[in-house]
């Protein structure tokens, strides 16, 4: 009897935690996927563009930084966020701005034959390391990619506009425009 009374504690003890263990997780989860929905965006009102150097299966396509940084750019002064400059001293918010460190990183990279691309866009900012609150670090906040057969100069840049709008969409949301 005293076995099955001490397995009984042990199981329903065990359950407790399972119990414990599993709303800790929800929570964490939710505090995660918070996080992820809103990517670090609310207050951000600018950012510089930087696009990764492209491959030579890129250029073979006829692809150049400058096609799709215009793209990007005028997209980002469409939706009413602010193109920042590496050494941008135009305002206050400029110079705080760029001393965090926020960037919208767009990286493509084309197979050698040309029959596959990656487009990616990340909005990558400084963030505080938890631990000791006093370092920091650049971070992706942000990110969301795409695979791409049979790449053209046109499907590769209006899969970055894509993804760029997908970023815009997202900051929308945490910082709307005020009606004019």
């Amino acid at each position: 009897m005293k076995k099955a009374i001490c397995f009984v504690f042990v199981a329903l003890t065990s359950f407790a935690q399972e119990d414990a263990d599993k709303k800790r997780f929800e929570e964490i989860e939710k505090i995660i996927q918070s996080f992820h929905d809103d990517g670090g965006l609310a207050g951000v009102r600018g950012a510089q563009v930087l696009i990764e150097e492209l491959n030579s299966g890129a250029e073979k396509l006829g692809l150049t930084k400058d096609d799709i940084r215009t793209d990007v750019e005028l997209h980002m002064r469409i939706a009413g966020l602010e193109v920042r400059t590496n050494g941008d001293t135009s305002s206050k918010e400029a110079i705080i701005d760029g001393l965090n460190g926020q960037d919208l990183y767009i990286a493509v990279t084309v197979s050698p034959d040309s029959r596959a691309a990656f487009v990616s866009v990340e909005f990558r900012q400084c963030v505080q390391v938890n631990r000791n609150k006093k370092e920091t670090c650049m971070a992706s906040t942000w990110e969301s990619g795409i695979v791409i057969s049979q790449p053209t100069a046109r499907s590769i840049r209006d899969a970055t506009k894509d993804l760029v709008d997908k970023f815009l969409n997202a900051w929308l949301s945490r910082n709307p425009r005020s009606p004019r």
